[in-house]
């Protein structure tokens, strides 16, 4: 053993009990932290996915710009990939409104938000792509051929060579949605399609998309209509001036403010118990020539061995606990979290972690260390336990002796006291904090009573007869389904 540091291993090895309660508060803290940060970055994900599937993968589009240019700002390096999206015509098809929409393969594939299921892309003029619900109800297969009028009211027959995924968009409209190439789109294009016509510029990963939109405004002469954002995809990001979704990184790093306030006046509390312990032993190390900065050195040094058994365990329970929360959520409701990612791994997360973890542990660490170097070695001498003499005896008028001793002894650690208080204090802010917020989206959201009607109607007189009875109906059983719910819990007590 070369130095007084030596002795943490054996001396931890053995008392390892009287340590357990610190690697405690290491784990939970750690685990807190990982957990706020690895859910906002699995909703960060999730909503680029869902922007991603609506919108399409793009960064930029262009709008009024030519050929030439066009390939001008496709042959930038930090452009991975473009290419030219047509939208905006629209025909009849068995006496239903058909959107037309035109792109290459790798386009369509890459930078739209169209979808398709099976088949293959068209390639001539006369092949087409025809959505999902429009396919079933007109009762085609891939393979047969249909006439659409198409702008200008000519007949065209198309072959069907694939199925475009229903979108919410042509779903909500009750349109169909009908792919062609992009020279089968220009050959029946009109006006319209020249606003919906768009170049899509997907940059590469770690560009600096604002710069490079200014210096493409700049180089081609650009105005601000003619370029235009995919601002979801970029708000995700962090490169778009509206900061979208930025908030959600700003609420979970309060919340991780207070856990680390919450974990470091825990932590330190169980430290200040755990010098108060060891006091002689501190005493000891003075006796045989330690200085006030090797002991404070081994406290510290003691603090990060313990984060080093903490921190492991506390990332493994954030992890899981990361699962189980997208887990939870996907059983909830698929449709609604249907993007959010299972069982993939946030580094964000990690990171996180580990570097609260040990910060957790350097904060809570100084000021025990700095009470450990006060020890004097006349501590070790005397046999002394407290670092100073307490002035008043314990109350045994008012409690009996073994709860005025605990009573005592409690109160005899001021600083120790009030780190304890301060922990449960944040702990309990925490908890009541979040179900103030429970109580507050649901004041804001309000489910749907049992009793609240289905359907409203009035007659043409405006009277409202029927929609009362309908009502009254449905109060009669949502009273019902009340009593029916009492007599459950009173039965199951």
């Amino acid at each position: 053993m070369k130095s007084y540091l030596g002795l943490i291993p054996q001396y931890e090895r053995i008392h390892r009990r009287n340590n357990r309660i610190s690697v405690l508060c290491i784990t939970l803290s750690v685990c807190l932290v990982m957990a706020i940060f690895s859910m906002a970055d699995m909703a960060m994900r999730s909503q680029k996915n869902y922007f991603i599937k609506t919108n399409g993968e793009y960064h930029v589009a262009l709008r009024d710009v030519g050929q030439e240019t066009a390939e001008a700002v496709s042959a930038r390096i930090d452009v991975a990939l473009s290419g030219w999206v047509y939208q905006g015509s629209a025909g009849v098809l068995n006496d239903m409104p058909v959107s037309f929409a035109g792109a290459a393969e790798g386009t369509m594939e890459a930078l739209t938000e169209m979808d398709m299921t099976e088949g293959t892309y068209p390639v001539l003029p006369d092949e087409a792509l025809l959505n999902e619900s429009a396919m079933e109800r007109l009762g085609l297969t891939i393979g047969d051929d249909v006439t659409v009028t198409v702008p200008g009211g000519g007949q065209k027959r198309y072959r069907i060579t694939g199925v475009l995924r229903d979108m919410g968009s042509m779903l909500k409209a009750d349109i169909c949605g009908m792919a062609l190439s992009e020279e089968g789109f220009l050959a029946i294009g009109d006006e319209d399609a020249a606003e919906g016509t768009t170049y899509r510029i997907r940059f590469r990963d770690g560009a600096r998309i604002q710069r490079a939109i200014e210096e493409i405004k700049e180089q081609y002469g650009l105005s601000d209509s003619q370029i235009s954002e995919n601002t979801a995809l970029l708000g995700l990001m962090g490169q778009s001036e509206s900061n979208i979704m930025q908030a959600l990184y700003l609420i979970a790093a309060i919340l991780v403010l207070l856990v680390l306030i919450a974990g470091t006046v825990m932590i330190s509390a169980s430290f200040h118990t755990n010098v108060l312990e060891r006091i002689q032993f501190y005493g000891l190390l003075r006796c045989l020539g330690a200085s006030r900065g090797q002991v404070r050195h081994f406290v510290i040094l003691q603090g990060f061995r313990q984060s080093a058994r903490g921190v492991p365990m506390g990332l493994l329970a954030g992890q899981i606990a990361t699962w189980a929360a997208c887990l939870l959520l996907k059983s909830v409701s698929g449709d609604r979290f249907s993007e959010v990612p299972l069982f993939e791994v946030s580094i964000v997360g990690i990171m996180a972690g580990i570097l609260v973890g040990f910060l957790i542990v350097l904060l809570a660490s100084l000021s025990p260390a700095k009470k450990a170097a006060k020890v004097s070695p006349v501590t070790a001498i005397n046999g002394s336990s407290q670092l100073a003499q307490n002035r008043h005896a314990a109350n045994t008028k008012l409690f009996r002796v073994e709860t005025g001793m605990g009573v005592f002894h409690a109160l005899s650690g001021k600083k120790n006291l009030f780190l304890m208080t301060c922990s449960f204090a944040i702990s309990i802010m925490l908890f009541l904090a979040f179900q103030v917020m429970v109580v507050f989206l649901d004041q804001g959201m309000p489910a749907l009573a049992p009793w609240a009607g289905d359907l409203s109607a009035a007659s043409a007189g405006g009277d409202g007869s029927f929609r009362h009875r309908r009502d009254r109906g449905h109060r009669r059983r949502g009273k019902g389904l009340r009593k029916d719910g009492i007599r459950r819990i009173v039965r199951f007590l």
